[in-house]
């Protein structure tokens, strides 16, 4: 069966089929029909498009009302800050302060940081945060003195290196100075925080003579 180069343009979709003899067949059953509903019609194809450029239309509209309304507000802010001169000066009144105090608070860190006299990170509890610093005299001698200090902050940022200038004058000054850290919240509420406080000074009442205290 000699078969033809072109077929014939129909909207019915038919299955060829191939023999073992090498015979072709044509059979003209239509694998879909528009009368199953297998086929989609060009007026619902029109009206599927119409529908995806209108709602593209109204998704690019939303956008871009959106970017303008932060642009204007963006460009409002930027007018308020230029014509307004108070938030430029607290700014560098801020920077001047902290160039001016930046040099002592660079120097007591380094002390608490490097000195000898400062041991660090003295356990004295299970917690994590039950930890001490000890401020060591620069010449030693036996039932020196003793302070505890401990470090506020609202219950929430307390440390104990906050303490580290009180801690190297008066240590100059012949006395030993013990400065605990504990919980903050949320790592522990008030109670936990007090028992803290109370292992601490137990720590320090048992062990402080062996260090001149």
């Amino acid at each position: 069966m000699a078969m033809p180069r072109e077929w014939k343009k129909s909207r019915n979709k038919f299955r060829l089929s191939i023999h073992r003899n090498g015979d072709v067949a044509l059979n003209a059953t239509p694998l879909t029909s528009d009368v199953d509903g297998g086929d989609v019609s060009d007026e619902e194809l029109s009206t599927s498009k119409l529908r995806k450029r209108q709602q593209c239309a109204i998704d690019l509209k939303d956008v871009s009302a959106e970017m303008w309304l932060i642009t204007k507000l963006a460009m409002q802010l930027l007018w308020a800050f230029r014509v307004s001169s108070k938030w430029i000066i607290m700014l560098l009144r801020l920077l001047m302060f902290v160039l001016f105090l930046l040099p002592a608070f660079l120097r007591v860190f380094y002390f608490w940081l490097c000195s000898p006299r400062v041991l660090k990170n003295i356990r004295y509890g299970p917690r994590g945060r039950n930890l001490l610093d000890i401020y060591l005299v620069p010449h030693p001698r036996k039932n020196q003195p003793v302070v505890v200090f401990l470090s506020g902050g609202a219950w929430i940022i307390g440390y104990k290196a906050w303490g580290a200038l009180m801690g190297r004058v008066l240590s100059a000054y012949g006395i030993l100075v013990v400065m605990p850290d504990y919980r903050n919240f949320p790592q522990g509420l008030l109670p936990d925080m007090m028992q803290d406080v109370n292992v601490a000074m137990q720590w320090v009442f048992d062990n402080v003579h062996t260090f001149g205290g």
